[in-house]
């Protein structure tokens, strides 16, 4: 029996789960009080709680309907990183079901080691490698449906603006190590900001990053709030922003590349507006089924 494992990052689920949360994202060192106050506000300023782990169920469920249309008996599954349900938790599911061929896919499309191979990792660590075998999507970031979901999205978010807007494509930070200098990601990246630009026929376009770490160390850069004050500086007043390197709105896409964006751009008299995700939208579902396609898995 075949099955999809689709693997996602995670979110609290309410406000009382924000210091467990990024304790596992930080490895077990709990945040401080003073971060976690701060890390609220941000949830209240979006509406309360990250609406990520709603889509990702919307995602898995949409997903399994298209399947079971074509007559696919494929299994879906769902498994976290940093919330529940854990990856380690589905992975036991996965052997009661009797899963004997797998398929991981990341709920990102672009390559990195902290990032995607994290994700193999946690499946790697479980017993279910002993029964299942298993295969691994790296990468998607060229799918014709993704490509064509953001440039409808950035097309609309244009209409909303009048007169000259610039693109700006952003991405989650990620530091910089001795493992993963981030050449693919940023390279992929670029490659998928370009596809889409050109869809739309726009020639000029930057990539920034966004949401750094509290920890230090050596991020993945320019931000984007470094990049917008420049272009600020240089006589630019409206933006059109894309978060590229997500498929589902959450925190980072709805604070990081919306509210804060907006206050900074808006408080010089400018305006932004930020490039709704993919989420569960037809183009997403579609992408992710012609993956499992190609490999085998309907």
């Amino acid at each position: 029996m075949k099955g999809i494992l689709l693997m996602a990052y995670g979110s609290p689920s309410s406000l009382d789960q924000i210091s467990d949360y990024f304790t596992s994202i930080r490895r077990g060192r709990r945040p401080a009080k003073q971060e976690i106050e701060e890390l609220a506000k941000r949830y209240m300023d979006i509406g309360g709680i990250s609406p990520l782990n709603g889509i990702t169920n919307r995602q898995i469920e949409s997903l399994r309907n298209l399947l079971k249309e074509n007559g696919s008996s494929t299994k879906v599954y769902v498994g976290m990183k940093h919330s529940k349900p854990f990856i380690s938790e589905t992975a036991e599911q996965i052997s009661s079901d009797g899963i004997n061929e797998l398929l991981c896919i990341p709920l990102v499309p672009f390559y990195s080691v902290i990032g995607t191979d994290t994700y193999f990792n946690h499946v790697k660590e479980t017993q279910m490698t002993q029964k299942t075998s298993i295969h691994y999507v790296k990468s998607w970031n060229t799918e014709e449906g993704l490509i064509e979901y953001w440039a409808k999205s950035i097309e609309d978010a244009y209409k909303s603006i009048p007169g000259h807007s610039e693109l700006l494509f952003t991405a989650h930070s990620l530091p910089i190590t001795d493992l993963d200098n981030l050449e693919t990601y940023k390279s992929q990246l670029n490659e998928t900001a370009e596809l889409i630009a050109s869809k739309l026929g726009i020639k000029s376009w930057s990539l920034s990053f966004q949401s750094v770490g509290m920890s230090g160390g050596n991020w993945l850069g320019p931000t984007i709030y470094d990049h917008i004050n420049l272009r600020l500086l240089s006589g630019a007043k409206n933006f059109v922003i894309a978060p590229i390197g997500f498929v589902s709105d959450n925190l980072e896409t709805l604070y990081d590349a919306g509210i804060k964006c907006r206050d900074l751009i808006k408080d010089d008299g400018g305006r932004a507006v930020t490039a709704s995700a993919p989420n569960d939208s037809k183009m997403l579902i579609g992408c992710l089924y012609k993956i499992a396609e190609r490999n085998g898995f309907l």
